[in-house]
């Protein structure tokens, strides 16, 4: 198991900087990556640890295997913790074990692409480490650790509130551990995280506490709710968990909740409590796959425990849904580079809305912008085109958007009277001048290819005001 686990490792490793050598930036990353150009306490979106960790592996270069060089050194930090906290708890076959499902999640695959869940799922595995330590050892400096990692994974990301939850839920929920209600150590830890915390809380009351409203009316919009966003979500969740691994992971964390042993207890608690939070909050709006994210580390480790000793199960569910997620995996990832999927021999549609495309056509389409030397600002229908010229602009393209960041950031200019106006169609059409409420003149359209395939359309329009 040992060999196995550590050949899937390096192969990923190489993968993820192969992928992040040759693709270009995810709209998400090239607005990431304008944060890091612009440093703040906290940003519209999200706490300002990604735009940290994109500033320190750019100090001295831009390109895209930079922008993404964290991820590579989070994913080997993360491996080994992970490692360390299954060997812990139980023994280093479990360890070696929850690495090879937890790597194989093909959510995971997608862990090359800088985004704030990278720095997330980091803190979450220290966090746990952490924590078990504490619980365990009942030495006061891991509850410092604790509080420390606890809040540089708030810094990352708001999901990482549920970790706080959850361990109280392991406390009063196991005999052993209630003790530690009485004393300082779980409080001091708080403290500790919340002041690390403090800047978003304070970059928040300075800007009318505009992050934290988006994110709660994000997650929990003032619509009627829905049963369908439910079933559609725990659908999602066993794809992202690899379809028939995501079943078996499910039934372990079901038959989890009927198990008293304390160990099992604290793995079902941190699993269960973000799938099951994300799971509520869908009935009024859909969660994405990835919100659950800092659930999968514990998930793993108790999947791994629960095949230990059960080698029937072992070899005909765990390894062959294991080999499963490698082969959708390295699918992908060949279809990213080479464009191995016929789409347009099932689907024409399927083409347009292959969600590799995200990775090919910017550096084309600013290219092209900046050959037309237009005399007017550049304003694009979303933050992400935006951020997407600008990173591949190599002019310093005068380009903006009001909303999301860029609306902070342009708050006090002066709208313009004369610009730009561009916006594209692929899978989907973004607003275009009209919805916008803009006097418009189209001037022309450009076309992105990807093997011959039209993956994406941009239409540039005069705007006047």
């Amino acid at each position: 198991m040992k060999k196995i686990v550590i050949v899937i490792i390096l192969v990923f490793l190489f993968w993820r900087i192969v992928l992040s050598l040759k693709l270009q930036l995810h709209p998400d990353e090239a607005y990431y990556w304008l944060w890091s150009k612009n440093l703040d306490f906290s940003y519209f979106d999200h706490p300002p640890m990604v735009a940290y960790f994109i500033k320190l592996t750019t100090i001295f270069n831009n390109s895209e295997f930079f922008v993404r060089l964290s991820t590579i050194f989070c994913y080997l930090i993360f491996n080994f913790i992970l490692y360390k906290l299954a060997k812990e708890m139980f023994d280093e076959y479990v360890g070696y074990l929850s690495l090879a499902i937890f790597n194989t999640f093909p959510t995971n695959a997608l862990g090359f692409i800088i985004t704030p869940d990278i720095p997330l799922i980091l803190f979450t595995v220290l966090f746990l480490y952490f924590l078990f330590l504490a619980l365990q050892k009942e030495k006061p400096k891991y509850w410092y650790f604790l509080g420390v990692v606890s809040g540089f994974g708030l810094l990352s990301k708001y999901n990482a509130f549920l970790l706080i939850i959850s361990v109280f839920c392991v406390i009063l929920t196991i005999k052993e551990y209630r003790k530690f209600l009485f004393t300082k150590y779980p409080y001091v830890s708080i403290f500790l995280s919340l002041i690390i915390f403090s800047p978003v809380i304070f970059w928040n009351y300075f800007n009318g506490w505009i992050s934290f409203k988006y994110q709660f009316f994000h997650g929990l919009p003032q619509k009627a709710g829905n049963i369908n966003n439910v079933i559609t979500y725990l659908s999602g969740q066993i794809v992202s968990l690899g379809i028939f691994l995501g079943i078996v992971c499910l039934y372990v964390l079901t038959k989890s909740f009927f198990i008293k042993d304390k160990k099992i207890r604290f793995l079902t608690i941190f699993s269960a409590i973000p799938l099951i939070f994300f799971a509520l909050t869908s009935y009024k709006n859909l969660a994405e796959m990835n919100w659950p994210l800092c659930g999968y580390p514990t998930l793993a480790i108790l999947t791994a425990k629960y095949f230990f000793d059960k080698e029937k199960f072992k070899k005909y569910f765990l390894y062959p849904s294991i080999s499963f997620c490698l082969l959708l995996i390295f699918i992908v990832y060949f279809h990213g580079i080479f464009r191995i999927i016929p789409l347009e021999k099932f689907n024409s549609t399927w083409v347009l809305t292959d969600p590799t495309n995200w990775f090919y056509g910017w550096k084309e389409f600013a290219e092209f912008i900046e050959k037309q030397n237009f005399e007017f600002p550049i304003f694009t229908t979303n933050h992400q085109l935006a951020s997407e010229l600008i990173y591949y602009s190599k002019k310093n393209l005068n380009v903006f958007h009001d909303k999301l960041q860029f609306m902070l950031w342009n708050k006090n200019k002066e709208f313009p009277k004369n610009f730009y106006f561009i916006n594209y169609e692929s899978d989907v059409k973004t607003p275009s001048p009209q919805q916008r409420g803009f006097i418009s003149e189209f001037l022309r359209s450009y076309d992105v290819y990807r093997k011959n395939f039209r993956i994406r359309t941009y239409n540039i329009y005069l705007c006047r005001i």
